[in-house]
C-alpha cells in the first residue's frame, strides 16, 4: 500500500474555499497535504479524520526565497498558538489545518483578506497569466501576418494547425482566468466593505474544454505524422521542453537549498532558462544539419540510392496519380517518383515529382514532370489559395521587373482541362511556358512540363487523372 499520493490541483489560487474543501475531503479519506510547490500536490497517508483547513496569503513571500522570513515564521508561530498548524507552503500561499471541532477563523476581516489576495495576485497570478495573454496576442499577430502572406503554408500544415489550436486554447484559458479574477475582485471588494466575502467562480468549463481540444488536436496531429519524418522533430521538441523545465527547476531548488538570496535566484534561474533553450536549439540544429547524422536517410521513404559524379543520390518509387508514361510512350526505367506533402483540417498540399535519374543511360532523353495539388477542404479559403498560387509566379505588380520582361499568368480555355479556370505562365518577351495553373471545384493544380510542350491529347490525359483527385 502506497503511503504517498499525488493529485492535480485544478483550482485557481484565489478560489481558496474550494481548495480548503478538497483538502478536508482528502483528510477524511486518510490523506494529508505535505507539498504544494507545483500544480501536482503531494499527500501522505494518515488516519482518516475530520480536519479544518484554512488558506491565507503572505504577499511578501516569493517562490525564490531560500527560507521563510522572520515575519513569516512569526505568523506561523501565531497561527500554531491558535491551533492552526502549517501543512504546506508555496510562495505566498500558506496552507494550515486545525484539529479542533470549531476552530477560530484565521482571518475575520473581509477587506484585509481581499486586499491581501490582490497584493499576492499582482506578484504572481496576474503577472503569469498576463504574460501568457500578451504572448498569445503577439503570436496571433504573427500568425495573421503569415496567413496574409502565405495562407497555404499555414493552413495545409498539420503542425501549424496544431500550433494554432494550442494557442487558441492558451488564449482562451488566460482570458478566462484573468476575466474571472477581475470580476471576482470587483465584486469581492464591494462585498467586503459590507462585511462579507464573495466566493469566486472559476472558469473550469473553459479550462476543461481547452484541454480536451488540445489533447484531441495532439492525437490527430500525431496520427498524421506516425509514418512521417516530422515525428522525429516532434520528439526532439518535446525533449527540449522537458530538459529546459527540469534544468530550470533543478537550478531554482538547488539555489534555494544553498540559501541564495531570492532576487539572485530569480535572475540566475531566468538566465539559465534562456541559456539552456538557446543551447539546445543549437544542438538540435547541428544534429539535423550535420553530415555525420544522415537525418533524411532515416526519415524519408527512399527506395534506394545510387552513385553519380562522386555523390550519393536517393531515388523514390512512390505511387503518383499522373506519370509521364501516362501521356508519352516511354519506358519507366530510369525515373525517380516522389510524392510528398502535408494536410490539416483546412487544406492539404501534395507535390508529385518525376525526375530522370542521373545514372540512367538515356538520361538526356527523359522527360521531367512536376505538379502540386492543393486540396481546399474549407470553401471560404479557395479564392485566397488561388490568389496566392497566382501571385507566387506572376510578376505583374513587381516593379523591380521592367515591363515587357515580366512573367504573368494568362487565362486560357479551360475546356481541354475540363476545369473551371486555367492559367498559363507566359514571359512577355519570350512567350508561353509549359507551366499551368488549373482550378477545379475543390482543388487547384499547378503543373510543370519541364522541357516539353504537351499536346491536346496529353493535356486530356493529365486532366482526367488530376481532375479526379
Amino acid at each position: 500500500m502506497k503511503d504517498i499520493k499525488r493529485k492535480f490541483n485544478r483550482h485557481s489560487f484565489f478560489n481558496f474555499p474550494a481548495i480548503e474543501q478538497d483538502l478536508e475531503q482528502m483528510a477524511s479519506k486518510g490523506w494529508m497535504l505535505t507539498k504544494a510547490d507545483s500544480n501536482i500536490w503531494q499527500y501522505k497517508r494518515i488516519e482518516p479524520q475530520k480536519l479544518h483547513f484554512s488558506i491565507t496569503f503572505f504577499s511578501k513571500a516569493s517562490a525564490f526565497d531560500p527560507e521563510p522570513s522572520e515575519s513569516q515564521k512569526a505568523m506561523w508561530e501565531y497561527c500554531e498558538r491558535t491551533g492552526w498548524k502549517l501543512a504546506a507552503q508555496t510562495a505566498q500561499m500558506q496552507i494550515f489545518y486545525n484539529e479542533q471541532e470549531s476552530p477560530m477563523p484565521l482571518e475575520t476581516d473581509p477587506v484585509v483578506q481581499v486586499e491581501n489576495i490582490h497584493r499576492t495576485a499582482k506578484k504572481s497570478f496576474l503577472l503569469q497569466w498576463g504574460a501568457i495573454f500578451l504572448i498569445s496576442l503577439l503570436w496571433f499577430g504573427l500568425i495573421i501576418m503569415r496567413i496574409l502572406n502565405s495562407p497555404i503554408s499555414v493552413f495545409s500544415s498539420s503542425a501549424n494547425t496544431f500550433t494554432v489550436i494550442c494557442w487558441i486554447a492558451i488564449a482562451a484559458m488566460s482570458t478566462s482566468e484573468l476575466s474571472a479574477y477581475f470580476l471576482w475582485y470587483r465584486k469581492a471588494r464591494k462585498a467586503a466593505e459590507n462585511g462579507y466575502l464573495v466566493l469566486p467562480k472559476e472558469p473550469l468549463i473553459v479550462q476543461y474544454i481547452a484541454l480536451v481540444i488540445v489533447l484531441v488536436a495532439f492525437l490527430l496531429y500525431t496520427m498524421t505524422i506516425l509514418t512521417n519524418y516530422a515525428l522525429r522533430y516532434v520528439l526532439l521538441a518535446i525533449g527540449q521542453v522537458a530538459i529546459v523545465f527540469a534544468t530550470v527547476r533543478f537550478v531554482m531548488v538547488t539555489l534555494k537549498r544553498r540559501k541564495v538570496a531570492a532576487k539572485v535566484n530569480m535572475v540566475l534561474t531566468i538566465a539559465t532558462s534562456f541559456v539552456i533553450s538557446f543551447a539546445l536549439m543549437g544542438v538540435i540544429t547541428h544534429i539535423i544539419l550535420s553530415d555525420s547524422f544522415d537525418w533524411t536517410a532515416i526519415s524519408e521513404d527512399a527506395a534506394g540510392t545510387y552513385e553519380h559524379d562522386g555523390r550519393t543520390w536517393e531515388f523514390y518509387d512512390h505511387d503518383l496519380p499522373l506519370r509521364v508514361e501516362d501521356m508519352v510512350d516511354t519506358p519507366s526505367d530510369g525515373y525517380s517518383y516522389r510524392w510528398t506533402g502535408d494536410e490539416s483540417l483546412f487544406l492539404g498540399q501534395y507535390t508529385g515529382r518525376q525526375r530522370g535519374r542521373y545514372d540512367a543511360e538515356n538520361y538526356e532523353e527523359l522527360l521531367d514532370l512536376e505538379y502540386t495539388v492543393t486540396y481546399v477542404k474549407v470553401p471560404a479559403l479557395y479564392e485566397m489559395c488561388k490568389q496566392e498560387l497566382i501571385e507566387k509566379m506572376d510578376e505583374t505588380h513587381d516593379e523591380r521587373i521592367p515591363v515587357g520582361h515580366k512573367q504573368i499568368y494568362e487565362p486560357q480555355d479551360a475546356t481541354p482541362w475540363n476545369a473551371n479556370e486555367v492559367y498559363q505562365l507566359c514571359v512577355q518577351d519570350t512567350g508561353p511556358m509549359s507551366w499551368y495553373l488549373v482550378c477545379y471545384d475543390d482543388h487547384i493544380v499547378e503543373i510543370i512540363f519541364f522541357g516539353w510542350d504537351p499536346t491536346t491529347e496529353q493535356i486530356s490525359v493529365a486532366a482526367e487523372k488530376l481532375g479526379a483527385l
